[in-house]
């Protein structure tokens, strides 16, 4: 039986302690956004952007288009009608220590549809691989993760 007057002084902390992570985390927002007011995209950062995409041909990032970082505008036309489409995906890995040996990608999406009056459409698809034809590569080994990711981007492109 759970007796919860012996943690009341721990929750008590715990209180204590969200009300300082609270405050922590907005300082450390107010110190993101100046530094991003303040910080130039100067040829150090670009070079820096560079040697990101050599490392990483998979790189995923904005590079900014003006001097500074923290440029905002607003669009020069507005849209009447435009399609907005997001997929992204998560997966859960081989675990060769479960009860269970199996691989299983989820997929999501949203379809916006501006000014079409129609409600944003959304699917998630999961799919559970736990069959040993799909688990096992060509050496017999276990699948691992790279191959597990590289399926789910397959999926999240063929969305």
């Amino acid at each position: 039986m759970l007796e919860l007057h012996k943690l009341l002084d721990s929750v008590d902390e715990m209180s204590l302690e969200a009300a300082r992570q609270q405050k922590r985390y907005a300082d450390l927002a107010q110190d993101a956004r100046e530094r991003l007011q303040n910080t130039p995209a100067d040829e150090k950062l670009m070079a820096k952007i560079a040697q990101a995409i050599a490392v990483d041909s998979s790189w995923r990032g904005a590079e900014p288009l003006e001097g500074v970082l923290d440029v905002r505008r607003l669009p020069q036309a507005k849209l009447e009608q435009a399609s907005l489409i997001g997929v992204d995906g998560s997966q859960i890995y081989p675990d060769r220590h479960g009860a269970m040996l199996y691989y299983l990608l989820n997929i999501g999406s949203i379809v916006l549809r501006r000014g079409s009056s129609q409600a944003p459409a959304t699917e998630t698809v999961p799919t559970l691989y736990f069959d040993e034809t799909v688990l096992y590569d060509d050496q017999h080994y276990l699948v691992g993760s790279e191959y597990v990711n590289s399926q789910r981007e397959l999926a999240e492109v063929t969305t």
